[in-house]
């Protein structure tokens, strides 16, 4: 991890990153280019906790996740008894001792039964460890923690935990090099392997495409579409997304979610996932060791064409997806607003998505409809409808543990088949679409998707 460096006079100029976010343009309903702000949705406003002590939490939470966690992990409701008794004693040795030999037991408990004990007593395990912590680098990593499986766990005092966390790690800053590839590319790399799109997805402009209009022209016939310039005609504040200093620098202490793009057997893979920190990497490392690299590659023009097209190894692959950052960095809700479109269903869940260059979702579909925004660089997607489901040899979901989603997954490799083992593929209908900055694309409900990364890439997406 990165060592916390000391205020000096290499603190970043907050100012280029755009603090105060421009006021949201007044745009009629009619005109269906708007938005909400993020800040002022229910779906945001109904996940505002107030500040509660995290003894009164304890002393609410524990006795019931103990005598739940009786029957499945009796160590853990031990130690996670033991470290509330002595947090409320003021034994702060003892108590971080137990908390964290529970957070162990309890993470083993959640990769076989995730009920909600487990994950209260994994959250408040956390918590404690937090607020015990002296130093402000580690307490930050342990509050992140105990909101990363549920980042609207409704236990106040936890999202207590995080804020003060976070407001001791404000006056450390990093020192960020100048001459780096900080930018995400804002045009797309003529090397970034990118495919020619022979089936495009039909694509209206934002300004043209009411609220009504969108209902009749693709949600009422369940079609996908590319709503072009969402960003600039809703007066999204995202324009300091695309600058890797802004996350490395202001939010680089942050703890959040990794997928590896490593082989199984990587010792990198290995070690992410084994680590303390839970498969989870701050901000500022995953900056460094993952995004400015792809953005070097890109800009210097490095790309294997040995590789298979949905393969990248000129540099690593990560990426922290479908995570909801919105919840754990409230800051960051200043910055979008909640599209008018999803006034048409009732919005879900906001992911944020952060990756290199190279990033591969496996096709699949959801079960809600969806608009993916393209905030910062070049994402290719493959859609195919409903009826293509037995083509696209559909099976269980591997992470689907409770089987909600049906037959939901394909394992065929879309842009490099092996049409021997998946012959049918090959008379798959589809369509396609390169969704750049400020593109939003309606991804109709049971509508199978397949996305890779052609650029480094943050994306928004809703569900509703």
């Amino acid at each position: 991890m990165k060592r916390p460096m000391e205020h000096n006079s290499c603190e970043p100029e907050w100012t280029l990153f755009g603090e105060a976010p421009a006021p949201v343009p007044e745009v009629g309903t009619s005109g269906g280019v708007g938005g909400v702000a993020a800040e002022e949705h229910p779906y945001f406003k109904k996940r505002i906790f107030a500040d509660e002590p995290l003894k009164d939490a304890l002393d609410e939470y524990v006795p019931t996740a103990c005598d739940l966690l009786m029957a499945e992990g009796r160590a853990a409701s031990a130690l996670l008894l033991e470290a509330a008794k002595a947090f409320d004693a003021g034994h702060l040795d003892q108590c971080a001792k137990a908390a964290a030999q529970c957070v162990a037991a309890a993470w083993h408990l959640l990769q076989k039964s995730p009920t909600e004990a487990v994950l209260h007593a994994h959250a408040l395990s956390h918590a404690m460890l937090a607020a015990t912590e002296a130093d402000e680098q580690k307490a930050m990593l342990h509050a992140d923690l105990s909101l990363s499986l549920c980042p609207d766990l409704p236990i106040a005092a936890v999202h207590t935990v995080m804020k003060l966390c976070n407001e001791r790690c404000q006056n450390v800053l990093p020192i960020l090099e100048d001459g780096l590839a900080w930018e995400i590319p804002s045009m797309l790399p003529a090397t970034a392997k990118t495919p020619e799109v022979q089936k495009p997805i039909i694509r209206k402009p934002c300004s043209h495409l009411s609220v009504m209009g969108f209902r009749d022209a693709f949600l009422k016939t369940q079609q996908p579409g590319v709503i072009e310039g969402h960003l600039l005609s809703a007066g999204w504040s995202t324009a300091r997304w695309s600058d890797l200093r802004f996350w490395a620098g202001r939010h680089g202490h942050r703890t959040i979610p990794i997928e590896m793009g490593f082989h199984e057997n990587d010792a990198q893979s290995i070690a992410l996932q084994h680590s303390d920190s839970e498969g989870s990497m701050r901000l500022g490392d995953f900056v460094r060791r993952f995004l400015l690299p792809s953005n070097t590659v890109l800009k210097n023009g490095f790309v294997r064409s040995s590789e298979a097209i949905d393969e990248w190894s000129a540099s690593p692959v990560a990426y922290m997806a479908q995570h909801q950052l919105l919840l754990q960095i409230p800051e960051l809700r200043r910055d979008i607003l909640i599209p008018q479109y999803c006034a048409l269903g009732e919005l879900q869940t906001v992911n944020v998505w952060i990756g290199t260059a190279g990033t591969v979702t496996a096709l699949h579909y959801d079960l809600d409809d969806n608009f993916l925004v393209q905030v910062s660089g070049y994402k290719y997607l493959r859609l195919y409808s409903p009826a293509e489901g037995e083509r696209l040899y559909a099976r269980d979901a591997p992470r689907d543990r409770q089987k909600k989603h049906g037959a939901s997954y394909s394992p065929v490799r879309v842009e490099h088949p092996d049409l021997e083992v998946h012959p049918d593929f090959a008379h798959a209908a589809f369509v396609e679409t390169i969704l750049g900055p400020g593109d939003m694309l309606f991804i109709p409900r049971r509508w199978w998707h397949y996305v890779r990364s052609l650029t480094t890439s943050i994306s928004v997406n809703f569900w509703f």
